[in-house]
């Protein structure tokens, strides 16, 4: 065990460390969400090799009863007419609640809707269709939004018991904002759709599991994070919230203020967290090729077609971010404008209260029948038991600087200096990263010349070249945060004379061009 982790752990009341036999059990986290296996339905597609196979992993990993497995035969694309979407999934899986008993179809003042108690939960996975194209003739002679009637076929499944639920613009979802346990959420007519999908089997094999694997480590162990954009005030504001959040759950996070994103290839390991926008496809840190989310990982990135194909690990952002290691994104299929997309402020304080991944997607969007996907694990639920520090979880080897970071921030959650503080005491015992922390809770305080000093002591204890350049970057972000931008730029061309070698280089050489363009090449043929 680390000698960091101890210092902060020695006081706390810690149980017998739980028999071998007892390391593989999974328990389900508490918290205010009542969804199980019993919940929830998985959907694949007969045509699709490998869809089966997913469909069984996962319901094999949260203990799903082989009954509950619905295989359509449908066709094996990411895009379907609205046609195929009504004959091929939606009429078969009605027909097949039928059969089951799942539902009750009652007559309502509104028209036919089925109310299904029991199941709550639909999770699509890999080999089912994706998108919904427009269809032209249903919105012939319409305006605006209204001539909208293409989606994503996961957002239709929502209201797959609404019979007279029509196809044009979004409608009013009645769970938004609504902090309640979904499965006792009335009406009981709409349904909770994620999605286990990828580029590839084996990635969603992989997605498949995931969500147990972190819940028995207590969560995802790492880092946070997050992209402001300077471009629209609401997107930056929900990103803000997530930043200040992150740090109450013990998250050490670092945010770019900046309009530009992370530069690429920027040197950053363990991340547990990244939420950000709005360059069209993955940049930054997520486009080195080498580098992978901590087990766990909760990765969004806004962008109008961020979910448009699964297909392709480097196309838009959400398949990258999947093909990557995160443990959830979400995505839009096609553009669902700002303010009916995920509302990312709402879904991470759900997640951050202990629902699950599927209520928190399905609590932040405002409208259902649209363009929006929800990819993970729908009963994954990453932060329940979150400051557990004496539970078996947060016993289990591993993660050891993280954990002991969120026990410092618990204890000083009220005093950012406190933590700052004991962060630097941490780090003199045990860790120069708790030095990159202390910088990190500094300059989210604004005391940007405190945290210029850590990130320079931060800088000068690494060894590995990766993390020598992120400090050496955060150390220029610095003289930037008090407008000292020559100082910035001197700092970054010696960081870089000194790593010019290093593939991670291409980070600072970015930033210095951002900070200074080089002048445009002559023009052809001469001046």
């Amino acid at each position: 065990m680390r000698l960091a982790l101890f210092f902060v752990l020695m006081c706390l009341p810690i149980p017998a460390i739980p028999a071998a036999g007892d390391e593989s059990r999974h328990v389900p986290p508490v918290g205010p969400s009542s969804l199980g296996p019993h919940h929830v339905v998985v959907i694949y597609n007969t045509r699709a090799a490998g869809s089966r196979e997913v469909a069984e992993a996962y319901a094999a990993a949260r203990g799903i009863s082989q009954r509950r497995l619905v295989g359509l035969e449908c066709p094996h694309q990411t895009t379907i007419t609205r046609e195929e979407f009504n004959t091929t999934i939606r009429d078969p899986l009605r027909e097949r609640f039928r059969q089951e008993g799942w539902w009750q179809e009652v007559r309502t003042p509104g028209g036919i809707e089925a109310q299904a108690p029991e199941i709550r939960v639909l999770a699509t996975v890999f080999g089912m269709p994706l998108r919904i194209s427009r269809d032209a003739e249903a919105a012939e002679g319409k305006e605006g939004a209204e001539a909208k009637n293409e989606a994503s076929v996961d957002s239709e499944l929502s209201l797959l018991g609404v019979f007279h639920a029509g196809i044009d613009a979004g409608l009013n979802n009645p769970y938004f904002r609504q902090k309640q346990d979904f499965a006792r959420f009335r009406p009981v007519s709409i349904f909770a759709v994620s999605r286990i999908d990828a580029h590839d089997k084996e990635t969603a094999l992989q997605l498949a599991t995931s969500g147990v694997r972190a819940e028995r480590a207590g969560g995802p162990w790492g880092r946070a994070m997050i992209d402001l954009s300077g471009t629209y005030p609401d997107g930056d504001n929900w990103l803000r919230d997530i930043f200040q959040r992150s740090w109450r759950l013990g998250i050490p996070a670092q945010i770019d203020r900046h309009e530009w994103s992370f530069t690429d290839r920027y040197p950053v390991r363990d991340v547990a967290l990244y939420f950000g926008w709005y360059d069209r496809h993955v940049s930054g840190f997520a486009a080195d090729p080498e580098f992978q989310f901590r087990t766990g990982a909760i990765a969004v990135h806004i962008h109008s077609y961020s979910a448009t194909t699964l297909q392709d690990p480097n196309q838009n952002w959400t398949a990258p971010l999947i093909a990557r290691g995160a443990a959830a994104s979400l995505g839009n299929v096609y553009e669902p404008f700002l303010q009916t997309s995920h509302n990312l402020d709402m879904f991470f304080e759900a997640l951050a209260e202990g629902y699950t991944l599927v209520e928190a997607s399905m609590m932040s969007m405002p409208v259902l029948s649209w363009m929006t996907v929800c990819i993970g694990d729908p009963l994954y639920r990453p932060f329940a038991g979150r400051r557990d520090f004496s539970g078996a979880a947060f016993r289990r080897s591993g993660h050891e600087d993280y954990k002991a970071a969120a026990v410092v921030l618990a204890r000083n959650e009220d005093d950012p200096r406190a933590a700052a503080a004991a962060l630097r005491d941490a780090a003199g015992r045990g860790g120069n990263l708790f030095h990159e922390f202390a910088g990190l809770m500094e300059y989210r305080e604004g005391r940007y010349r405190q945290a210029q000093r850590d990130f320079e002591r931060t800088w000068a204890g690494y060894e590995e070249p990766l993390d020598q350049i992120r400090a050496g970057l955060l150390v220029g972000e610095a003289h930037l945060a008090r407008e000292r931008k020559t100082q910035a730029l001197v700092h970054l061309r010696m960081l870089l004379e000194w790593n010019e070698e290093d593939r991670h280089a291409v980070a600072v050489r970015e930033l210095i061009d951002r900070l200074d363009p080089p002048p445009p090449p002559p023009p052809e043929g001469g001046g």
